[in-house]
């Protein structure tokens, strides 16, 4: 798609919000779908409408979907065909919202659109009917009232949150994060400065798998747009092989991704030194950047992985490594400009360079605050500066290096995982009297959830428990591990002690 197709069909999109969907200013849409190209002229034609946007995970399960589109009070679900079944599973329970399908045939040639939609609905047998009332992409687009205008003051103002990331932020239950488009643009602005010679380059081409819902994707988004770049974007990276296609045919300049995913692609036979020799700039963030595939990405590629730190609360980057000879290894980087980071220790003095605490920042990127969450809010600031929840160290050039994690959350492949919601699951099931969860290191992702149990009912087997997981949670948070104790490790206050757990998990 041309620039001036999405710039087109997005207009269309905001006609259709306007006027058949009827959202008003500041209502949220919700869009649950992967990589595909109706995503993005979604997106702007929600933002051009006046619509917040709060991005969904495509693999969410009922009772997660449920609750976002409870708490973000959504006005349209943006939904993806194949997962047609949990639509109609969960849209009833919200009669007043609005429900929108796309396709991965959307954005394609009539002819190929046809026969794509065709392959997936009848040949593969991907998509299936849905009862609940819908619209479809193609015909959103064509509806005679899409083209009628809409006010170009509509929009949201730059200091009003438009964008609705959902995060646990340092306690478990996710929140939604109130991020302003002035915050992306200014963080996207940040980000290419800092190496704006190569950044900046007009027509770079990115290979964009990780998903648009996750503030780190979108940030690539905007970062490709802004510059005129060029987009591929990925449905679906699993198995890996699927993105041979876009390496063989587009020979990416930028690649962002996590530490799995660049393990991942190591280990494929069809990722050559060749076909990954046009990589030039490859980003890391989301998680711990292992050294053995940092030294091994360079052997590939020749691009040095460029390490970055950040959270959703923060829009997306806080500190990041310049490209070229400042590229510190092993360390993510530098504030980025406009961004100050203190380290506070646990007597809430500022650290000195080399001395540890809580990384703590300031910068125009950071959020507003959670949604409808005045206290957590309160919680997340010290005295105007975020408090990450993570612990640092600065060096004497200023360069930042994680070490830890105060908050008690799992990092897998990229994606946040917190133990409480896995806890309420499971502790839901009759013959479990306790339950704590915590994350154990895993080479492939990261880590990995695993559960202690102490049962009420010595006859509960772990697979009754493993399918408790399927059926309510999505597959990267469901614990690869259950562990039957007769006891959790407390505190003399009765807090379940995840420090000796993690121990004991090891």
């Amino acid at each position: 798609m041309s620039y001036g197709e999405v710039d087109q069909q997005s207009d269309r999109m905001a006609g259709w919000f306007k006027h058949v969907a009827k959202i008003k200013r500041g209502d949220v849409v919700a869009i649950q779908a992967p990589n595909i190209l109706s995503y993005p002229v979604v997106l702007l034609g929600a933002l051009k409408a006046g619509a917040a946007v709060s991005g969904v995970n495509p693999l969410y399960t009922a009772r997660e979907l449920k609750r976002q589109l409870t708490d973000c009070q959504a006005s349209v679900l943006v939904g993806f065909d194949v997962f047609g079944a949990l639509i109609d599973e969960v849209a009833p329970s919200f009669p007043d919202m609005k429900v929108l399908m796309l396709s991965v045939a959307d954005g394609f040639g009539l002819v190929r659109r046809n026969l794509v939609g065709a392959l997936a609905k009848h040949v593969k047998r991907l998509v299936p009917k849905m009862s609940v009332p819908h619209t479809r992409f193609a015909e959103a687009l064509q509806h005679e009232r899409a083209t009628l205008p809409v006010a170009p003051d509509l929009a949201l103002k730059d200091d009003e949150a438009c964008f609705l990331a959902y995060s646990g932020g340092t306690t478990g239950d996710p929140k939604g994060v109130a991020l302003t488009s002035r915050g992306l643009l200014i963080n996207v602005a940040q980000v290419q400065s800092m190496s704006a010679e190569r950044l900046q380059k007009p027509g770079l081409t990115a290979v964009l798998v990780l998903p648009l819902y996750h503030m780190y994707g979108g940030f690539m988004l905007a970062s490709t747009l802004s510059n005129g770049g060029h987009l591929v974007l990925a449905p679906s990276p699993r198995p890996l092989s699927n993105l041979k296609a876009a390496f063989t045919c587009f020979r990416p300049d930028v690649f962002p991704g996590v530490n799995t995913l660049f393990a991942g692609l190591l280990e494929e036979e069809w990722f050559t030194e060749e076909l990954a020799s046009s990589i030039d700039i490859t980003f890391s963030g989301a998680t711990a950047l292992s050294p053995s595939v940092r030294d091994a990405w360079r052997a590939r590629t020749g691009s040095e992985i460029v390490e970055s730190y950040g959270m959703t609360e923060a829009t997306t980057v806080l500190t990041t490594n310049p490209l070229g000879a400042e590229n510190r290894k092993g360390t993510c980087g530098v504030p980025v400009p406009g961004t100050t980071i203190r380290i506070v220790k646990d007597d809430g003095s500022v650290a000195q360079p080399g001395e540890r605490g809580e990384v703590q920042a300031k910068g125009p990127q950071v959020m507003s605050g959670y949604r409808n969450a005045p206290e957590l809010t309160e919680a997340a600031f010290d005295n105007g500066w975020l408090r990450t929840g993570d612990i640092g160290v600065l060096d004497e050039d200023g360069y930042l290096t994680i070490v830890d994690r105060l908050k008690d959350m799992i990092i897998v492949s990229g994606f946040n995982v917190y133990p409480g919601e896995i806890e309420d699951v499971i502790a839901a099931h009759p013959g479990v009297q306790e339950v704590g969860v915590v994350g154990l290191p895993d080479a492939k992702s990261g880590e990995v959830p695993v559960a202690f149990v102490v049962r009420s009912d010595d006859q509960l087997a772990e697979v009754a428990i493993h399918q408790l997981c399927e059926s309510l949670l999505t597959a990267y948070k469901r614990p690869k591990d259950i562990r039957f104790v007769d006891e959790l490790p407390k505190s003399p206050v009765g807090k379940v002690l995840r420090r000796t757990l993690r121990e004991m998990a090891r």
